[in-house]
């Protein structure tokens, strides 16, 4: 009965502001996270449909306190991307492509092994149970991301032929992700069945 409490109280938060750095879910990642979350043996407790950035590398060097300068969970192109290069700032700035992820919780360990099954079919095959401490959480997470230093103390290190490179590069893993999550988002919807 705890897991039936526990996804009704976390199905209510889905869709209002969160803590992500974002605030929100990822307009992409909705229709895999309401076929998971219409599964009576799983729900979702957070989520990224993958994620295109530059960011400012904070100096005690963790990555929950960089700032942002330019963010989409969509395809890209160069010419959005280019005024966040005017005024860089300093320090290290990094262009990053970071791959869905996804939390999901199960309601016992044989459905737990059931969606890591489905999961890693989907071509997620970094997935994995974090916790069976008082529940079972698993991690969904696609192999899909770089990241690349671009500038330093306020310059290029890269010329723009590099930068478009890397937007075209990033460009393709999204795609490629969201294959993947529509693959899951089938199979999640078929388990229903």
């Amino acid at each position: 009965m705890v897991f039936d409490e526990e996804k009704k109280e976390y199905l209510a938060k889905l869709g209002k502001p969160d803590q992500s750095k974002k605030g929100s879910v990822d307009e992409a990642v909705w229709p895999v996270l309401n076929a998971i979350n219409t599964c009576k043996d799983f729900y979702t407790t957070s989520s990224c449909a993958g994620r295109t950035n530059l960011f400012k590398e904070p100096e005690d060097g963790r990555k929950d306190k960089a700032e942002w300068l330019f963010v989409s969970h969509d395809h890209i192109s160069f010419s959005e991307l280019r005024p966040s290069l005017n005024e860089l700032p300093q320090g290290t700035i990094w262009f990053k492509y970071e791959a869905a992820i996804l939390h999901v919780v199960a309601r016992d360990e044989s459905a737990a092994n059931k969606f890591l099954q489905i999961a890693r079919e989907s071509g997620f095959k970094h997935s994995g149970i974090l916790s069976t401490t008082k529940r079972y959480v698993m991690e969904v997470l696609d192999s899909e991301r770089f990241e690349v230093p671009i500038a330093i103390e306020r310059k290029l290190i890269v010329d723009e032929a590099f930068v478009k490179f890397l937007v075209t590069k990033a460009n393709n893993k999204l795609m490629v992700t969201r294959k993947r999550l529509l693959k899951l988002e089938k199979a999640m919807t078929q388990l229903q069945a």
